[in-house]
């Protein structure tokens, strides 16, 4: 941040906001990341679940068939 507040002759006080907004910024950032990789494990579990249903669906069909 140090050339950014040279090169736009940034105030402390400017360089304070600036930073708290970024530091927050990266903070939301982490908990989406976080909340995305729960999902998306939700989601692959959810999956196998559904598929270990639909083999059981189609040997019982596949039984009843024969």
């Amino acid at each position: 941040m140090g050339r950014v507040q040279k090169d736009l002759d940034l105030s402390p006080e400017q360089h304070a906001r600036i930073e708290k907004i970024i530091e927050e910024s990266q903070e939301r950032i982490r908990d989406l990341e976080q909340t995305l990789q729960e999902e998306r494990r939700a989601l692959a579990e959810s999956q196998q679940r559904y598929d270990e249903l639909e083999r059981k669906y189609q040997d019982l069909l596949l039984r009843d068939l024969s």
